[in-house]
């Protein structure tokens, strides 16, 4: 018993001194708390002890190869305005899931047939799902070689054409043969597989690809790297989003949804690309619309994975572009898919200007110019530069006769004579 009082006496004497420790940690935590918030000059640095803005407002932010990316719903928060409008533009509906809202084919006539393969190609809307089918006909009429495939996503915004991918289980995903052509209204094969040979249902998707026709996906360090397999997630973003031009966007949201945060450190969060120099400035939009040669394309610089360029870098610190010289045919007669700058640095407005001219003297990515207001827009970029006579009409320089196979509308790639634009103009 005496040992038991004993104990007692000093489990109490143990826990008034264990409680009077921790009065004074708990007082000397508040002073030093104060303190460092009191003194601490960065503010963004003393807000980061708060609670994550981001789980409370439930927006999931990417890990990984490509880290620090929000849903850009959460852009649309802050920036409704640019959010809506951007919908319209072609870039936000580069990549998607099929589904019926989205419907600009024509499923009635739904058939083409395609002599140099003599197959018949089909798509098909069941339900809420688009199916792909391929066969041939044999001498007794029947169907034979039958191949049928569910349609996961659709490529290409439909303004000029839509082309259709399916994704395997490993994660693999490939381009179906058929494509719809909005501006004809009509089914016909996709870029690259109209003549023999052709690679059929067998076309990998990889990941160059989708650098340029969707925002990042959220997959593990190190797999973009070259080498290793193009596989994809089942859950990819859809389309081309906010922060491909402005960078990842967690940091930037993280501090706009908190009342404290000082107006320079969010903006400092995120990139604004007309504050960059020109160089950084159209490494943005070089990254996808330049393309000096179809056959030849860009090569990834080694160190670089896939989805490791960011906007304001440097583009020719991702990618080392490729151009030939054709013994028959110039560089200023060539004109091909992404020859969009390649087109507009030839062109004499360009050189004049001395390089002054670029992407966003004609175009705001995050707004669709309607055909109604194309002359009037265009006519007012014109303008920004060159003069007018008494009747506010452009003065007229005397120039060189436009190369007749300059002016010449193919079946499907029309070209636009230089005069319209300075970078002309081609359906894909």
């Amino acid at each position: 018993m005496m040992w038991l009082h004993g104990s007692g006496e000093r489990m109490r004497g143990f826990s008034m001194i264990a409680f009077a420790r921790v009065v004074c940690a708990a007082l000397m935590l508040t002073l030093a708390t104060s303190t460092v918030f009191a003194q601490d000059p960065d503010p963004v640095a003393a807000l980061a002890a708060a609670a994550d803005p981001l789980d409370e407002w439930d927006i999931a932010m990417s890990t990984g190869a490509a880290a620090g990316y929000v849903p850009d719903t959460a852009c649309a928060l802050c920036h409704d305005d640019k959010a809506q409008s951007f919908k319209a533009m072609g870039m936000a509906k580069s990549f998607y899931r099929p589904s019926p809202d989205k419907i600009i084919e024509d499923f009635e006539n739904n058939h083409y047939y395609h002599a140099p393969t003599d197959r018949h190609y089909e798509m098909e809307l069941r339900g809420q799902d688009y199916w792909f089918r391929r066969y041939q006909i044999a001498d007794d009429g029947a169907r034979i070689n039958l191949f049928e495939q569910k349609v996961d996503w659709i490529l290409g915004s439909g303004h000029h054409t839509r082309v259709y991918i399916f994704r395997t289980n490993d994660g693999m995903m490939f381009q179906l043969p058929l494509a719809w052509y909005s501006q004809d209204g009509k089914w016909g094969m996709g870029p690259g597989f109209e003549t023999l040979p052709h690679p059929g249902v067998t076309r990998t998707v990889k990941r160059q690809c989708m650098f340029c026709h969707n925002a990042f996906p959220d997959v593990a360090s190190g797999s973009d790297a070259y080498a290793m397999p193009e596989h994809f997630p089942e859950d990819l973003p859809e389309g081309i989003g906010c922060q491909r031009c402005h960078g990842p966007g967690a940091e930037h949201a993280g501090l706009a949804l908190q009342d404290e945060a000082p107006l320079a450190a969010i903006r400092a969060a995120i990139v604004n690309p007309s504050k960059l120099p020109r160089e950084k400035l159209y490494s943005i939009c070089y990254g996808c619309h330049m393309q000096p040669i179809v056959a030849v394309p860009g090569v990834r610089r080694f160190g670089r994975d896939a989805y490791s360029f960011r906007p304001g870098e440097d583009l020719r610190d991702f990618v080392a572009q490729m151009d030939v010289e054709a013994t028959n045919r110039p560089r200023r007669e060539r004109f091909e898919i992404n020859h969009h700058p390649y087109r507009l640095e030839q062109s004499t407005c360009f050189i004049k200007s001395e390089g002054k001219l670029g992407c966003l003297t004609c175009h705001d990515p995050h707004v669709k110019i309607t055909p109604d207001q194309r002359a009037g827009h265009y006519r007012a970029a014109c303008l920004t530069c060159h003069a007018t006579d008494g009747a506010g009409l452009p003065l007229a320089t005397t120039a060189a006769r436009t190369p007749p196979r300059l002016i010449r509308r193919s079946r499907r790639m029309p070209i636009a004579p230089a005069a319209t634009c300075p970078r002309g103009g081609r359906r894909t």
